[in-house]
């Protein structure tokens, strides 16, 4: 009940940040879809000898904006940035050729709402090797989500860390006298906020750049520590339970 009241007044806490401050600071009023495609193949460089890369999209919603992010590899002779043309199956160019010459630089494609099904990378000229891991190229769709939504989504993964930490000093009160149970539950929270290696940092990043949230996989990231918190909930219910007997 203490840890239900605690995640309880966070909540009340974060939605205004999460909500009002966030629009402030800059967070659109309707949040997009993104959806980072896996990597075509095994190898997925983008060269001379193989330059062409296909991606299959299995997304039924109409795109909106395509988004392209390679890695680079040292030129292969007098630096030309390599320039790739993003097309239809078809043929279609989906906007002017883009070039590329640096580590992690990014291009995007804006285009009338559409689908497709299918996607086409190929090199039209320059030596710049480009690869291709997954997350590379992202479709952004061209619904609109709910901004003030995404902000109490936003809200609610904020209360991870403080769960976690509460349930784990739970389970260390059952056994120890207070002061380890705040050494516990201080070290696990700032492991999973200023450690970074909560949801809070890519939440907020995410947040602020209108990312429909359940479509980055944060959900996905933030598993294994709900799967901790609730494994530290049970067993202390547990050991409460025994040690009572």
């Amino acid at each position: 009940a203490v840890i239900a009241g605690a995640l309880a007044a966070q909540l009340v806490l974060t939605l205004p940040i999460t909500t009002l401050v966030a629009r402030g600071l800059g967070a659109p009023a309707a949040a997009a879809a993104r959806h980072e495609l896996p990597a075509p193949g095994s190898q997925p460089w983008l060269v001379a000898r193989d330059p062409l890369l296909v991606y299959d999209i299995d997304l039924a919603a109409e795109i909106a904006a395509i988004e392209v992010r390679p890695l680079t590899a040292p030129p292969t002779g007098p630096l030309e940035p390599s320039l790739v043309d993003v097309r239809t199956p078809a043929g279609d160019l989906l906007g002017a050729a883009i070039p590329f010459d640096q580590n992690g630089q990014s291009a995007r494609i804006d285009l009338a709402p559409q689908t497709l099904p299918r996607l086409e990378l190929a090199l039209a000229g320059g030596n710049v090797p480009l690869f291709f891991p997954a997350g590379a190229v992202v479709v952004v769709e061209a619904a609109p989500r709910s901004g003030l939504a995404n902000g109490c989504i936003a809200a609610a993964l904020m209360l991870l860390p403080t769960f976690v930490a509460l349930a784990v000093a739970c389970l260390c009160g059952a056994v120890a006298a207070p002061p380890t149970v705040l050494t516990v539950a201080f070290a696990v929270i700032f492991l999973l906020t200023v450690g970074g290696l909560g949801p809070g940092d890519s939440t907020l990043l995410a947040l602020l750049r209108g990312d429909w949230l359940p479509s980055t996989g944060i959900f996905a990231a933030s598993a294994s520590s709900l799967a901790a918190g609730s494994v530290a909930m049970i067993a202390a219910m547990l050991l409460r339970r025994r040690l009572h007997r």
